[in-house]
């Protein structure tokens, strides 16, 4: 068992719980299932992507992007401007490709770069609610940097697509003590992996609660809250037909068949899961669900 290659999604999770990073990329004892709000944003990156490089047209629902995304369509045909640019570097700091599974060791996509000889201006685009974090632009300055050296200056801003505003701008030219802060914790998560952290249930990496633990797909832990978060009436606004299905029967099947839980953690579970599934059968809008099987 090793730790996977940097990124920041890795990085921010282990920032907010160590267990839960291990169990979602090193341990893989979760299931990866795609929620609707990962599926947009996918869309949502493609269609940019499209829109900048290409000149195709946006559909409606992401309209509120459309003047940015024209300028930067217009822009590219006299500075070089960028999309989904895929960077990597090594744990020297060293440029390597993206794809060099024995050397990369931070990587990322960034959606995108206008750069001129020594300017460079990042944009992501953000689908979620506004919450300002550089942490993610610096990172993508710091892969840009490593492999454009001669940039002197980068800025960077996310696009909130729900509000149809850019936000803060940064100036994002802190590269060595991004670089610092990612060695820190690739050291820290080395440490939990060395410390009796190899075991399937990731003994040596520490449990953090925090509010996201009502969102988190670690069902076993004793700090999870997520079945009574469903529980209390919120799957109707939270969750559609997909991640009622997969989420609920997928994330607690699998834990129940597979998970080396304690014995009698198991009935709260069984019981957590079958009072989910009574609530949520009796919304109008998920009557397909009462022919559904187990689709374990």
């Amino acid at each position: 068992m090793k730790l996977p290659i940097g990124s920041h999604t890795f990085y921010s999770t282990f920032e907010n719980c160590p267990h839960q990073a291990f169990h979602r990329y090193v341990g893989k004892t979760v299931p990866f299932v795609s929620t609707p709000e990962m599926d947009w944003g996918n869309q949502v990156h493609t269609a940019f992507e499209h829109r900048i490089r290409d000149g195709a047209t946006l559909p409606d629902s992401m309209k509120a992007g459309e003047e940015l995304a024209a300028m930067f369509h217009d822009m590219s045909k006299v500075v070089a401007v960028r999309v989904e640019l895929q960077l990597a570097m090594t744990s020297d700091g060293k440029p390597c490709d993206y794809k060099d599974y024995d050397r990369a060791w931070f990587r990322g996509k960034l959606d995108c770069v206008t750069r001129t000889s020594k300017n460079a201006w990042m944009v992501d685009w953000k689908t979620g609610n506004v919450r300002e974090d550089p942490s993610e632009l610096e990172r993508g300055a710091l892969l840009l940097k490593v492999n454009r050296p001669e940039l002197e200056d980068i800025k960077g801003e996310y696009f909130w697509l729900k509000t149809g505003q850019a936000g803060l701008r940064y100036k994002l030219n802190r590269h060595e003590k991004t670089f610092e802060r990612l060695v820190n914790l690739h050291k820290e998560a080395e440490t939990y992996l060395q410390d009796n952290g190899n075991s399937a249930a990731g003994a040596g990496w520490p449990k953090r609660k925090t509010p996201l633990c009502g969102w988190c797909d670690v069902l076993a832990c004793e700090n999870n809250t997520k079945l009574a978060r469903l529980a209390r009436g919120q799957g109707k606004q939270d969750m559609n037909n997909k991640e009622i299905d997969s989420r609920v029967r997928i994330l607690v099947g699998a834990y129940l068949k597979d998970s080396k839980i304690r014995a009698e953690d198991e009935p709260v579970i069984q019981a957590g899961m079958e009072l989910v599934i009574n609530i949520l059968q009796n919304l109008n809008d998920i009557a397909w669900y009462s022919h559904a099987g187990d689709r374990r």
